[in-house]
Formats: C-alpha cells, structure tokens, sequence
C-alpha cells in the first residue's frame, strides 16, 4: 500500500526557505511580489533648531528691551507688534463695531474723527502701518462696504479717498473648507507687496476654518498665524463669537487662540437681573501678557453717530444697579403669596415658580427662601402671613402660616 503522508521537507531545506522569504522583504501593498518598496527618510528638524539657538543666544548677549505696544487705552498697554490677539463677544455686542474702531486708530494720519474710547498709537512705536482687514459675514453689496466707509471717515479720510495703506478683503464668496487656503495665499502676497508692519484684523475667526470644533483645523489655523508673527512683521487682531450662554470663545478653535493670544478682549452688555440687556457695553480684558489682568471701560452705542462712545460713570453705576435688582425684599412676598395661593409646593416647583415670576436665577431664589423662613409679611387679605418649610418624608413643602402666630424657621 502506497503511504499517503505529505513529505516533510528536510531541515537544510526549510533553513534555505526561511533565507529566500523574509517578513520584512513582503510589502502586501507593492504592486508585485517581491518588491521592496523603499521606507521614506524622515524630515530632519536639526538645522532649523540650530539656526534658532544661534539668533537666540546672540540675541541674550544684548540689552533687552523691554516689548512695547502700539496700542494703548488712556495709559494701558494693549496691542502689541507681532503678537495674536482676540476680540470676544457674544451676538450683537458690537464686537466687529471695536475691531474696526481699533483699525481707525491705526491708520489715522491725525487725530481720529470718533470717540476713540480712549484708544490710540503708542509714541514708543512711531512706525507706519498697513491694515488689512479680512471679512467673512457681511454682504459683499452694502454691509461690507459701509463698515470699510466708516473705518476710513473715523480714520480722518473722506469716503471718496484712496488709502494706500488700508487693505480689505472678503471671503465670504469662498467655500468654508477653502477659506483657510485663500486666506494663507493672501497674506503670502501681502507679505511680498507691503514694506510696512502689517496688522491683519480677521472677522470673524471661526469663519475662516472648516470646522472649529475640529482640533485638526483649529492646530492649522493657530500654527500658520504663529508662525507669521515669528517669521515675518504682521500683527494679528482676530474677532470671534462666544458660545451662547458662555464666556468662552467658540469652539476648539476659541481655545486654541485664547491660549496663544497676548490680548484677550471680552465686549458685552451688562445685563439686568432678568437676563435684558443695559445700554451699557463693559470692555473686559480677560488675559493681557504684559499687564493686569481685569482692566475694564465702559462704553454705549449712540444711535445718531452709529459710533461707541464713553459711557458716563452715573450711567455705568446704573447699569450696575439694575444688574443687582433682582428678587428684592419687596418683591418676594407677593410672588410667594402668588405661587402659594392655592396651597403647598414641594421646593423645586416653587423654586422654579419664583424664577419665572421674578426672572432670577435658580441660586438667587434658592437664598431668598432660606431668608425669608419664619419672616412675617402681608397676605392677600392684609393679614400678616409667613413661610414655613415643612419636611414631608423625602419632600420638603412650603407653606404659607397665618401670623401672629409664631412662625416655624425651618
């Protein structure tokens, strides 16, 4: 009977396959077996990185200066040469309105035709400027054109002149995933064309972005603006919504510039204590590299002019006021005795009945009740009442006692 076994190869066999065949000689993506496809050289880093530490150790040999702005506010330095910085606010605070105030006072031959709110070059830096502002929101037929106009008659041109140094573009006709390639290839050509320090006031950031929650997109867009300043003689100014409900510069791309920025400036209403907004426009520097911290002015639109102006100290003391106006001593009865009327509530619905009825919030109304358990006060009736917090098992409920009996505090 023939033996069917599968022959076996021989160990001086098996030492000459294991010779021809290597793991690391398959590539399972070359286009025939067998061939090696080359590994690629990695990029070397070595020369930049000694270029570097050369300039910086010749530079630590000399005397220091100390960085000066170009920019000031009264006596405060704001903006300062080669730097990123950020304007932040929430929808409708006028926020795009400061940034082109700001663009006036850079490019004014004299003195700016506008309240400038206290902004103005610095002596220390008497160089010229060329601005570039960069739009991304408003129409290219009225909107875009009529922010430019006002920028150059607060600047102390007429409409109808030509400012050789004042640039502006918009991206608005320009997909949101090719924004950030028209942006780069602009700024290269502004590079090669303008002698002058550049400051590039970008409105608005996020726009400029396919996606500014993506980290990916946010790291390209902070990288590429970092870079500039550290390479070349530009300045950034960039304007960016908050997230709604929020302090926060939008999205990943708000954090990343926040971080990277000298200047962070906040614009916003100071609101009542219903959450409606003042007349009055608080300027919050909320990060500031080369000074405090907390620096804040005040300002108001003026309907006739369409400019920011100084807001008054009376009425900054008002708006202020009104902010603490919320769920008084004599508002609180009324609105109890209101939600109370036909009996008990457990302590969230009323919690939640006193914010509505008072427009507070839920930790105002929360302090009120626990302040004002055991007080007397005027029912509906005129009779004297109190509140009383009474334990229902798991429940708390609150009710309203006739006085003068003595009332219960908790």
């Amino acid at each position: 009977m023939a033996d069917k076994r599968k022959p076996v190869a021989s160990p001086a066999l098996l030492g000459i396959l294991e010779q021809a065949i290597r793991p690391e000689d398959i590539d399972p993506h070359a286009e025939y077996v067998g061939k090696r496809t080359p590994k690629k050289k990695a990029t070397s880093h070595l020369a930049g990185l000694l270029t570097g530490e050369k300039r910086i150790t010749e530079l630590s040999k000399l005397p220091i200066v100390g960085v000066l702005p170009f920019i000031r506010q009264f006596e405060e330095p704001i903006f300062f040469s080669r730097t990123l910085n950020l304007i932040q606010g929430q929808t409708g605070a006028h926020k795009s309105r400061m940034g082109e105030l700001i663009s006036a006072v850079l490019i004014a031959q004299s003195t700016p035709q506008c309240d400038t709110l206290g902004f103005h070059r610095s002596s220390e830096l008497p160089q010229d400027y060329t601005l570039v502002y960069v739009d991304t929101e408003r129409n290219l037929a009225s909107e875009f054109p009529a922010a430019v106009q006002r920028i150059k008659e607060w600047a102390g041109f007429a409409r109808t002149d030509s400012v050789p140094h004042f640039r502006c573009i918009s991206l608005q006709g320009i997909g949101r995933a090719e924004r950030f390639g028209a942006l780069t290839e602009f700024l290269e050509y502004a590079r090669l064309t303008i002698e002058r320090h550049i400051v590039v006031v970008i409105d608005v950031l996020s726009d400029c972005v396919n996606d500014f929650n993506d980290p990916k997109d946010s790291l390209l867009l902070s990288d590429m603006l970092n870079q500039s300043i550290n390479t070349f003689d530009v300045t950034f100014i960039g304007i960016i919504h908050e997230n709604p409900g929020t302090t926060k510069a939008r999205g990943h791309l708000g954090t990343e510039i926040s971080n990277k920025s000298s200047t962070v400036m906040q614009v916003g209403y100071i609101k009542q204590a219903g959450g409606d907004a003042t007349g009055i426009i608080e300027l919050r520097y909320i990060k500031r590299r080369h000074g405090r911290r907390g620096l804040v002015a005040h300002a108001r639109f003026d309907e006739v002019s369409k400019q920011l102006v100084k807001a008054t100290p009376e009425s900054v003391k008002e708006a202020r006021a009104q902010r603490q106006r919320v769920a008084t001593a004599d508002t609180i009865p009324p609105a109890l005795v209101k939600a109370l009327a036909n009996g008990p509530l457990e302590q969230g619905k009323l919690v939640t009945a006193l914010r509505v009825e008072l427009k507070a919030g839920e930790k105002v109304v929360r302090d009120r009740l626990k302040e004002m358990k055991g007080v007397t006060f005027e029912g509906t009736d005129g009779q004297p009442m109190c509140l009383s917090a009474i334990k229902e098992g798991r429940t708390t409920k609150y009710h309203l006692l006739p006085a003068p009996v003595e009332c219960p505090a908790g």
